[in-house]
């Protein structure tokens, strides 16, 4: 009896099993606030699975969208947004958020990384945890925010600069089950306005 052939095929399935394991949840505490953070394994990356909401106690690099007396989002300045996470993470590249996209399914990354429901859920089915809402970005001007985008997109710096002026932001949209990079983000304050945007960070190796 030639049992090479079923051997072959059982450590076909284990292999694929293993390629499409489940990814590794936890959690890490912020030390300098006490705030825990989900936190999410998705190939070789480990990325915090919550929006950062460290306050700088500085309006013009960090604002939050508040609901019940709670911050869901914060929203950072370019320049703060570099130095925003905790000792051990860091705000991610754009190289890095590319390969999570790939890592996530490519064309469909978005719509694995949304989340499925919640306030400005994203119209996803988030496979993995990472659980992206729509919370759009802010532009504060004149000690004011104005929250832009809100409920269609989901909008996060990158650590990457694409010119003196502007850096690379990651989109995700509520429509459609795609993501976008765009390199053209005010990332320097103009007139008194500045962009602020979400920050999710990635964990050094």
């Amino acid at each position: 009896m030639n049992i090479f052939p079923r051997c072959v095929t059982v450590l076909s399935l284990v292999f694929a099993m293993a390629a499409f394991a489940a990814p590794q949840k936890g959690q890490m505490k912020d030390p300098r606030d006490g705030k825990i953070y989900k936190t999410v394994k998705i190939g070789e990356q480990t990325w915090m699975a919550e929006n950062l909401v460290f306050d700088f106690k500085d309006f013009q690099k960090s604002s939050f969208l508040i609901m019940d007396d709670k911050p869901l989002t914060g929203y950072y300045s370019w320049e703060a947004a570099k130095k925003a996470c905790p000792k051990g993470w860091h705000l991610p590249s754009r190289e890095e958020w590319l390969a999570l996209m790939e890592e996530a399914g490519g064309s469909v990354a978005g719509k694995n990384l949304k989340s499925e429901s919640g306030l400005l859920a994203g119209n996803g089915v988030d496979k993995y945890g990472f659980a992206v809402y729509l919370f759009g970005g802010a532009v504060s001007r004149d000690g004011k925010d104005d929250y832009a985008a809100m409920g269609r997109v989901a909008f996060f710096w990158s650590s990457t600069a694409m010119s003196h002026s502007t850096s690379w932001g990651v989109l995700f949209f509520g429509d459609n089950d795609q993501y976008g990079f765009d390199g053209a983000v005010p990332s320097k304050p103009n007139n008194g306005t500045v962009m602020k945007l979400a920050v999710r960070c990635i964990a050094d190796k």
